[in-house]
């Protein structure tokens, strides 16, 4: 019987444990805030953090989803029923973790997304040791590079404030909320008017550090007065009204795909700024290695993880999940 299986979201064989189901199941860990889809676990594990923002994006539906929420903060280890966890951070964004599961001599990890980057709210990456690992693959081709992480992002303010002081909106498209929040933080530093789609508003309240005087986040209105950077979802990029932007205004695809002309086309956006909350080829290739793991199952791999077997030929690597391919408005950029 195979370790890790998958089935609507992943199976630790011989436990109770689910990660990031899409299905309602009895135990579920929740690696961020925006892997939760609705289902109604009977009990829910993450960070405090994840489930404070869960909770914000919509109290009605998150009290319905966290019948018995259990709240673990990182670097804490605690038992359940005879398995030993551990929580610590993925650098995926603010409350976002990897789950360390012991079952008797065999130890599983499932890393989730990770980013070796480290993230602006949430903090730098950890890394434990195990046997069985399960990490996203999102990005593991080699063409995808975000060594440059720290240039693109001050590509990223550099572009806003040059367009907003030509008198133009800079509208970014971002898929993940964690990011969004990530891409506030940096840019109120800057002193840079911010507004966001509602979804992505709902959640910047939940940080202190995004409703400080002159850091605020403010929600986008169709009237979008005083708006110098719009934080906006890919996947509604069709509802921006861009003939009500002023003149100079410009879209900016921010995501790992931005490699591509081919997303930057599809997204309709003017330019792309490479920025990406998940491992590029070089940094899972390099988590991978750090976790020692003898198997290691990949989610999200874009070409079922052909790339990464080959660079790591010692280690069984499997490719796990629906079929899918890497596209743009994917669960993560």
């Amino acid at each position: 019987m195979a370790p890790i299986t998958w089935r609507d979201g992943i199976h630790i064989r011989d436990t109770a444990i689910w990660c990031d189901a899409v299905r309602a199941r009895d135990i579920c860990f929740v690696s961020s805030a925006s892997r939760l889809r609705g289902a109604k676990h009977g009990q829910l594990i993450a960070t405090p953090d994840t489930l404070r923002l869960l909770q914000s994006r919509n109290p009605a539906d998150s009290q319905a989803s966290m019948e018995a929420p259990l709240a673990v903060p990182f670097g804490h280890p605690f038992t359940l029923g005879t398995h030993r966890l551990e929580l610590f951070s993925s650098g995926h964004g603010l409350g976002a973790s990897s789950l360390l599961v012991r079952t008797g001599e065999e130890t599983t990890l499932y890393a989730g997304a990770v980013n070796p980057y480290g993230s602006e709210l949430g903090g730098a990456i950890d890394h434990r040791a195990a046997d069985i690992l399960v990490v996203a693959a999102r990005y593991g081709q080699a063409h995808f590079d975000f060594s440059q992480a720290e240039q693109e992002i001050q590509k990223l303010v550099t572009r806003c404030q040059e367009i907003c002081e030509a008198g133009g909106v800079t509208v970014l498209l971002i898929r993940n909320s964690l990011k969004a929040m990530d891409a506030a933080a940096i840019l109120t530093k800057q002193q840079l008017p911010v507004h966001a789609h509602h979804s992505f508003h709902t959640i910047a309240k939940c940080d202190p550090r995004l409703q400080m005087p002159g850091s605020t986040v403010k929600r986008w209105n169709a009237k979008g007065k005083g708006a110098r950077v719009l934080l906006w979802p890919a996947r509604s990029r069709n509802t921006i009204d861009v003939e009500r932007l002023p003149s100079k205004s410009r879209i900016l695809l921010v995501s790992g795909s931005a490699v591509s002309a081919e997303a930057l086309s599809a997204a309709r956006a003017d330019e792309g700024i490479i920025w990406s909350d998940e491992a590029d080829f070089k940094g899972l290739i390099s988590y991978i290695e750090s976790s020692k793991a003898t198997q290691v199952y990949l989610t999200s791999a874009p070409d079922d993880g052909d790339e990464v077997a080959q660079a790591l030929p010692g280690i069984r690597i499997q490719a796990i999940g629906p079929p899918k391919q890497l596209h743009l408005f994917g669960d993560s950029v």
